[in-house]
């Protein structure tokens, strides 16, 4: 049966997502569609059908990119793209794409964007890399505190002040990096700040001259290790 491509109905919702979390092997949780349906644009969801069955799913984030001189620009913002493992090897996924496309030039988007698992897999749809992410893990015992500045305070905030304070550094940060992208309130309220699965955020902000400069949102894993300690006890003399 030939594979039909098409937006979504609301009511395709569930089985949207179904089939990416399969697709992904993740889990997926039927109680988080209330919140997914307050950020995800459904209505420009993509989704492909073998007959009735959803195969395949793309969905498209609309959003503001920061351009070098101080421009923006509509961006098209790639997400959720996933094929079953019994239709891959089918042009399901370059067909999607294509649609995507489409959709993004009659919404006058110039630009399309996604934070890419491997880069050679969207490469063949015109993508380019745009930066890189790392992580670095340094030992403690490599590390030294070079003493507090005196011009900066650091203080805990909790998650009801973060609500307010962290867009708007965020915003403020927004004209000086190109390739930023708009966060929508109930992006930041339901993707942000919402609490993993690890434990409930903390949030941490710098200020300096009295103006909040900066911010650190994180989480905290508890986890004992035993050491065994000796020492030399003095003999007396």
């Amino acid at each position: 049966m030939a594979i039909k491509i098409r937006f979504i109905h609301p009511e395709e919702l569930a089985a949207f997502r179904h089939t990416q979390f399969v697709s992904m092997g993740l889990n997926h949780r039927q109680d988080d569609l209330d919140r997914v349906r307050k950020t995800f644009e459904v209505d420009r969801a993509i989704a492909a059908f073998d007959g009735s069955t959803l195969v395949g799913t793309l969905g498209c984030a609309s959003l503001t990119l920061q351009m070098p001189g101080n421009h923006q620009c509509m961006l098209a913002g790639t997400t959720t793209v996933a094929v079953l493992p019994t239709h891959r090897r089918q042009g399901i996924m370059h067909k999607m794409l294509i649609k995507h496309f489409e959709d993004a030039r009659e919404q006058d988007k110039p630009v399309a964007g996604l934070w890419a698992s491997q880069t050679p897999v969207y490469g063949r749809f015109g993508y380019g890399v745009a930066a890189y992410q790392n992580e670095l893990s340094i030992p403690a015992e490599r590390l030294e505190f070079t003493g507090p500045k005196s011009d900066l305070e650091v203080c805990f905030i909790d998650a009801e002040k973060a609500k307010t304070i962290l867009p708007e550094v965020y915003n403020k940060c927004i004209p000086h990096i190109p390739g930023t992208n708009s966060r929508s309130p109930n992006w930041w309220t339901y993707r942000r700040l919402q609490d993993s699965d690890a434990s409930p955020f903390l949030y941490l902000i710098v200020k300096q001259q009295g103006e909040v400069s900066g911010y650190a949102q994180f989480t905290r894993t508890s986890v004992w290790q035993k050491a065994a300690l000796t020492t030399k006890l003095p003999f007396p003399s």
